[in-house]
């Protein structure tokens, strides 16, 4: 299963994000580990594009801000692939 990151500096934490979506949804996906503005996700390839919606859906609107938060999402095997 691919790993899914969503960049940017998240407000919420990577398991907040986590539990949103999977409490959300009842998914299979798994928050590996968050490095500092980086979440890493293990996706079961079924719910590899709804993850990557949500999480940036989320990580994009966790504060009121005057320019948007951007968000990009990498998909790979690995963390070094998903950049």
């Amino acid at each position: 299963m691919p790993p899914c990151k969503a960049l940017g500096r998240p407000h919420k934490t990577g398991h907040d994000c986590t539990f949103e979506m999977a409490e959300r949804r009842k998914l299979r996906t798994k928050m590996i580990m968050q490095v500092h503005d980086e979440v890493v996700f293990e996706v079961p390839e079924a719910e590899l594009e709804q993850v990557q919606q949500q999480a940036a859906r989320i990580m994009s609107s966790v504060a009121p801000l005057r320019v948007p938060l951007e968000v990009g999402c990498g998909v790979g095997n690995n963390w070094e692939e998903a950049h």
